[in-house]
């Protein structure tokens, strides 16, 4: 259920970045649905520390 939101929000960013003309508009090596999955993982730690564990 939750990936399925995750999904819809991906799939059309526009309501939910600060410019829609440029944020998220071209294929990056990680796609909105990949940081999105990333942020809510993060455990509340910063995400240097994140990165690094």
């Amino acid at each position: 259920m939750m990936d399925d939101r995750l999904r819809e929000v991906a799939s059309a960013p526009g309501s939910y970045v600060y410019d829609p003309q440029k944020n998220f508009s071209r294929t990056r090596k990680l796609p909105l649905y990949t940081v999105i999955q990333m942020l809510i993982g993060m455990s509340g730690n910063r995400l240097g520390k994140e990165l690094l564990d």
